[in-house]
């Protein structure tokens, strides 16, 4: 079954955070960006790159050359205003959009140096590797413990389930509040549990990539302290992409960050 045209499907670009159009200076800058954000550190590899990235649903364009680079190991932060685009280009980096039978890509769009939509690669198997958590908590009508340890079992990865069900919690800052009762529904957990479980759920299956498709729900924001501890990648692996509101710029622990605007 197809699925509907995503909100945002609205012609837009893409641009480093250094941009110095003026209607886009706010929503690009804080102060917190003053200065080096790498701290003098050596340059991160590059594990995701899109050059001239294009996206379509039906006549109507959504993206438009779009030249990002998103580094290995780092939280990148995608901000912008509602409808810019920011879920759709999540999208293209783990091919959901192939589910959207009016949807069309063009451009290339590279993870490890080989193109995401060449006929050679298993989309089941990409997002295997760039997982996914949803703007909207989707828990699945299971157990806790069987919602983080679903994508274990379906991999056949069934050594220390336990262990990596428990580590997965604790590293979605979820542990404290279920330990206790893992046996119950994720479906009667709050919206903001709901999240940190779907979260844990993605940790289990240690992909090399997360994409975290971020929400203005006020359960959500609500929930910040909580996921601010989730964005230390556990041992020290790992790289995020978080798409954010530009009210978010508050918070400026996502680094470096892309700014995505109305083209």
């Amino acid at each position: 079954m197809s699925e509907t045209i995503p909100e945002d499907g609205r012609e837009a670009g893409i641009e480093d955070e250094t941009a110095t159009d003026d209607r886009d200076e706010t929503l690009l800058q804080t102060p917190d960006d003053v200065g080096s954000a790498d701290g003098g550190q050596e340059t991160p590899e590059t594990i995701i790159e899109s050059c001239d990235l294009d996206v379509y649903y039906g006549s109507e364009q959504a993206l438009q050359d779009v030249n990002a680079s998103i580094p290995s190991g780092r939280v990148t932060a995608i901000i912008g205003p509602s409808g810019c685009g920011k879920s759709t280009f999540l999208r293209c980096l783990n091919r959901m959009n192939d589910r959207i039978d009016a949807a069309r890509i063009e451009g290339d769009l590279l993870f490890q140096g080989t193109d995401v939509y060449d006929e050679s690669v298993d989309p089941v198997a990409l997002r295997r590797r760039i997982g996914m958590v949803f703007q909207q908590p989707n828990p699945f009508p299971k157990s806790i413990y069987d919602n983080v340890a679903y994508g274990l079992r379906v991999q056949g990865r069934t050594d220390n389930v336990d262990e990596r069900v428990e580590r997965a919690l604790k590293n979605a800052a979820l542990w404290d509040e279920v330990h206790d009762r893992l046996d119950e529904s994720g479906l009667e957990l709050s919206g903001g549990q709901q999240q940190r479980l779907c979260i844990a759920r993605c940790l289990a299956v240690d992909p090399e990539v997360i994409l975290m498709d971020g929400h203005r729900d006020p359960q959500h924001a609500a929930g910040r302290p909580h996921l601010r501890q989730d964005r230390r990648l556990p041992d020290g692996r790992g790289t995020r992409g978080v798409r954010r509101h530009p009210e978010d710029l508050r918070e400026p622990r996502a680094r470096p960050r892309r700014g995505l605007h109305h083209g």
